[in-house]
Order: structure tokens, then C-alpha cells, then sequence
């Protein structure tokens, strides 16, 4: 076999081996829900919940309070996020109609929390949280 040809077939070899390789999932936005208050309705048995958000993460932990605001000691592991509406989370880099999904596999017993709020600037928002519920 020739040099040439040796060479189109290792590169044909390399061409081949990426393309059945699978992609990695895409990476989160550095979007953050952080200090936004959250206000859902039956959210993982709860009748009234508010949330609130406290990582720098799209996908950390999210305390559920109660309607009095006291916690409920359970937290909201996001998995995916869906922006409903809300053009003020652009700044958060989150888009409207956009649906963020952390990478890995889908966890079991998962819930959909539909929440609205409002930014520090006064712009109104929803979203749904789809995750897992933890805690008492």
C-alpha cells in the first residue's frame, strides 16, 4: 500500500471515529436564579410555595418555604429549566422559550414546579422547575 494511501485512510480512520463518538451535552448558561423570590402552587404536595434560589449555579439547590415563608427543610434539585416569559432574566442569560437541562442522566420521581416572579428592576417572569424534591 502506498504512503499517500495510507495516509487518506488514517485520516478517513480519524474522520470516522469522531463522528460516532458522542457529543458532550451542552454546557449550562451562567445564568443564576440566585436572589430572586419565587412564588409556585403545588409544588411537590406543597399548596402555596415560595423559592429561593441561593447558589451562583442554574442548577443548585432551591429552598422551598412555605405559605408564611417558613421553610420546609425540602429542597428542589433542578433538572431542567424552562423559561416562560420574562425578557428581564436576559441579564441572568436566560432566554424566554429556552428550556436548560443539566447534563447526565434523568433522575426518577421528578416534579414540574411552575413559579413567576419579579426582578429587583421590576420585570415580570415564569418559569417551570422540573427536578427532584429532597428532605422531609
Amino acid at each position: 500500500m502506498s504512503r499517500s494511501r495510507r495516509r487518506t485512510l488514517g485520516a478517513l480512520a480519524v474522520v470516522v471515529a469522531a463522528a460516532l463518538v458522542p457529543s458532550a451535552a451542552t454546557a449550562a448558561p451562567d445564568g443564576s436564579l440566585s436572589g430572586l423570590r419565587l412564588h409556585g402552587e403545588d409544588c411537590g404536595g406543597i399548596k402555596t410555595v415560595y423559592a429561593t434560589p441561593h447558589t451562583p449555579y442554574l442548577f443548585g439547590p432551591v429552598r422551598l418555604l412555605g405559605e408564611d415563608f417558613t421553610p420546609t427543610g425540602q429542597v428542589l434539585l433542578p433538572y431542567e429549566v424552562t423559561v416562560i416569559s420574562g425578557d428581564g432574566l436576559k441579564a441572568r442569560h436566560l432566554v424566554p422559550g429556552d428550556t436548560y437541562t443539566r447534563p447526565g442522566q434523568e433522575p426518577t420521581n421528578v416534579v414540574t414546579c411552575s413559579f413567576t416572579g419579579a426582578t429587583g428592576e421590576g420585570v415580570s417572569f415564569e418559569i417551570e422547575i422540573t427536578g427532584t424534591i429532597r428532605g422531609q
